[in-house]
């Protein structure tokens, strides 16, 4: 096994719902939605602290259906 494939199964065993997440950003990367940037503040972050925290009442509403 490899050790990008190592990692990955690493991160689904401790964190399923940020591997999870992580898959579904890989496909939309590589799908036409590709502008997923990675600065702080953008769709990505969001996503990201949506996902770890579904509870915080401060997340957008939005940002949480898309995932």
């Amino acid at each position: 096994m490899s050790i990008y494939n190592n990692s990955k199964l690493k991160l689904y065993e401790t964190c399923p719902r940020l591997f999870y997440l992580s898959s579904v950003l890989n496909l939309r990367r590589k799908s036409t939605y590709a502008n997923l940037d990675r600065n702080e503040g953008s769709l990505w972050h969001e996503m990201l602290a949506t996902w770890l925290n579904p509870d915080d009442p401060h997340n957008i509403v939005e940002v949480r259906m898309l995932i």
